[in-house]
């Protein structure tokens, strides 16, 4: 079965029904959670189809936010700048703004590649997620993906 519209009126009742929920809550008193119009996320969780909407839709906000913090980023090659999305993805804007050195090396003229990725190694995180900084680290180091 694929949704084709010939269930407008049925949407449009379970819309105005259910309200829409953006975010997980409560929903009845057996401990399940909910999201959207009514959609069990405790019992059906979520599709890849809609895993995958939702990654480009975090993807294309944690792009903005590198970008829009740090302008210089659009000027790296473009590898360095999908390493600091994918750091901002995994760790959130918050806690990057912390690599102040690493930061400093990649808007220094000309950007000191080896000196962020040393930076990036150097810390909680690279402890914690030690292959995927050692990846990310290389990526920056090179300017390439593996």
């Amino acid at each position: 079965f694929l949704y084709t519209g010939e269930m407008d009126k049925l949407r449009q009742v379970i819309e105005q029904a259910e309200g829409c929920e953006l975010k997980p809550y409560p929903d009845g008193d057996d401990g399940d959670f909910s999201i959207g119009y009514g959609h069990n996320l405790t019992q059906l969780g979520i599709s890849p189809a809609v895993a995958k909407i939702l990654l480009d839709e975090d993807l294309v906000r944690c792009w903005s936010e590198v970008t829009t913090e740090y302008p210089f980023t659009t000027k790296l090659p473009r590898v360095v700048l999908e390493s600091l999305v994918e750091l901002n993805f995994n760790m959130g804007a918050t806690r990057l703004r912390k690599f102040v050195k690493m930061w400093a090396n990649l808007q220094s003229d000309p950007p000191n590649f080896e000196g962020a990725a040393d930076e990036l190694l150097d810390s909680l995180y690279a402890r914690q997620l030690p292959g995927r900084a050692e990846r990310i680290a290389k990526q920056i180091r090179t300017q390439e993906y593996e």
